[in-house]
């Protein structure tokens, strides 16, 4: 069995920003590579490069570890838990990349039934899918054991098509969209949490880390420090009386500064991250995103600043709730004006998306079939036009102005998933979208995850593209995003729907929007409901800066 260095890693980032500087690294901050024990797991380094080219070579042979090109493949068959530091050449330079290898529980899930045909359980841990984990019949019973992270986990069988909650389990929550989630906490499996490293205080040229021991008293051993990749020279820090550590941040101009620690049970203390700018550790005084206080704004339900827009739509069966309800920019404009974003400490405005939306109402296909309008703006038909109902061009360029002249930031949702089916592209390019029909004879809508992920649709009237049979239509909507961005001068997208979207499109979007745009500092956020390890695959600085990851709530 191959060892490693026993350190485990409980750190959670619900934000992860790849936008450090740092001329002499190839390569931006890679993260801790996370891999389960007993897997097998690819890394594409190529999302972290500065440069279209970087060429990497092994600096040591390992038995468990290889490089196909800019992929890195770490089997963990046979791998303890724990945490590995490994060197490789980028462009004749080393660089270290950590590995933490991932502890999991073993756990059984059961399910009795007399009548059912087929069992499949489902949850976060493997993103919702239908049929990535059948378990197996014997007679009545239908039982599976997988390993897991021991954490608190959301799950539901899947009975002959049918979603259930676990009958033999009381624990279950809402899950906010009108069912249930059976609860399974494997958290009394976890090991005892470590200590961790702290900011304390910055004087002269040392900045100084505190450490706060963990319940069990342990004490550092060791630390491993990096700026961004590049592992510093042991004189470049000096270890504290109390266990902390002082690191000498004078010669450095531009990178993220990382510390990772080695305690006395063996396990690892959490990385403490630190970005220098300007040879200056990072201070909430930054004009910088990772100090952005974001206010959502739902225009339709904001404040209705002109009545004479207003154009609810008539049909009995909608309710008024589901309607327009008239919020639009010049509301918008008159709390900017009126100081309200300010007093409540808000330095960037999310809008919600502005694209025309349809005159009618809609009946969802999912029971109860409930009535609704594209009050929301999630329903565009077409690509570059503002609904009147919000207001037009003109206001919201002023908008935009006067929040600027305030030095706040404004980023606009945009939809790139999937059009009305009244939108132009669907009319005149077909071949762009999917079909709403599976093999099977199932209809392809919200099968949220598995093999339909990137082809399933939010309703009949809202197809999705299909962006892997269809490149021409992902330089399209990325002119689209461009065209927006530019147009309004905006600081940055809140992406909607980012797993039902191919990485392809994410990448050639914000490829773009670097060279199209080199002067701004765009953000870009996105959202996914899945796990950790879906949400984090689209946050890297090819992609996307950050995702919203809603389990942690």
């Amino acid at each position: 069995m191959i060892r490693v260095k026993n350190i485990l890693s409980l750190s959670l980032l619900i934000f992860v920003s790849c936008e450090f500087h740092t001329a002499m690294d190839p390569l931006y901050p890679i993260p801790v590579l996370k891999v389960k024990m007993g897997q097998e797991k690819s890394f594409d380094l190529s999302n972290y490069f500065r440069n279209e080219n970087v060429s990497l070579l092994f600096n040591e042979s390992l038995q468990h570890i290889s490089l196909l090109g800019n992929e890195l493949i770490i089997d963990a068959s046979s791998v303890t838990s724990g945490f590995e530091n490994i060197s490789l050449i980028a462009d004749g330079q080393p660089i270290h990349i950590l590995i933490e290898y991932e502890f999991m529980a073993r756990h059984t899930f059961s399910f009795e039934s007399e009548i059912a045909k087929t069992v499949v359980v489902m949850g976060g841990f493997n993103d919702w899918s239908r049929s990535a984990l059948p378990l197996l019949k014997r007679g009545n019973q239908f039982s599976r054991t997988v390993f897991m992270s021991p954490k608190k986990h959301e799950y539901k069988f899947v009975v002959d098509g049918i979603e259930e909650i676990d009958p033999e389990n009381p624990v279950f929550i809402s899950n906010n969209i009108g069912g249930w989630n059976s609860i399974l906490d494997l958290r009394d499996q976890n090991i005892t949490e470590p200590g961790m490293l702290v900011k304390n205080h910055h004087k002269g040229n040392w900045l100084y880390f505190e450490y706060l021991p963990s319940n069990d008293e342990a004490s550092p051993q060791d630390w491993i420090i990096l700026l961004d990749n590049k592992e510093l020279h042991p004189d470049i820090f000096d270890l504290l009386s109390d266990g902390g550590v002082k690191v000498n941040v004078s010669g450095f101009k531009e990178g993220l500064l990382r510390i990772f620690g080695r305690d006395s049970k063996g396990r690892m203390i959490p990385e403490n991250q630190t970005i220098i700018r300007n040879g200056e550790p990072l201070s909430s005084n930054s004009d910088d995103w990772h100090f952005a206080i974001i206010y959502n704004i739902i225009v339709d339900r904001f404040r209705d600043g002109n009545s004479s827009n207003n154009k609810p739509i008539y049909d009995p069966k909608l309710h008024e709730l589901a309607n327009f309800m008239g919020g639009d920019f010049a509301g918008i404009k008159q709390k900017l004006d009126e100081g309200y974003f300010k007093d409540l400490g808000v330095n960037t405005l999310w809008i919600s998306p502005i694209q025309k939306q349809p005159d009618s109402s809609w009946v969802e296909w999912v029971s109860p079939n409930r009535t609704f309008s594209g009050y929301h703006g999630y329903w565009p038909i077409e690509p570059r036009k503002i609904d009147p109902r919000f207001g037009n061009s003109e206001e919201f360029h002023s908008i935009v102005k006067a929040a600027h002249q305030i030095e706040t930031k404004v980023i606009l949702d945009f939809v790139s998933n999937h059009v009305h089916q009244d939108h132009s592209y669907l009319r005149d390019n077909r071949d762009w979208f999917g079909t709403v029909n599976l093999p099977d004879g199932r209809l392809n809508i919200r099968q949220w995850d598995g093999d339909t992920r990137l082809t399933t649709w939010f309703d009949e009237f809202l197809p999705s593209f299909d962006f892997q049979s269809a490149p021409v239509a992902i330089n399209q909507v990325v002119e689209d995003a461009m065209w927006w961005m530019g147009e309004y001068d905006l600081d940055g997208f809140r992406q909607d729907a980012v797993k039902h979207v191919p990485h392809s499109f994410w990448k050639s979007l914000t490829r773009s929007a670097k060279i199209r745009f080199p002067e701004k500092n765009i953000y870009q956020i996105g959202e996914t409901f899945g796990s950790d390890e879906l949400i984090g695959s689209y946050v890297n600085p090819a992609e996307l800066d950050a995702q919203f990851n809603f389990s942690i709530y």
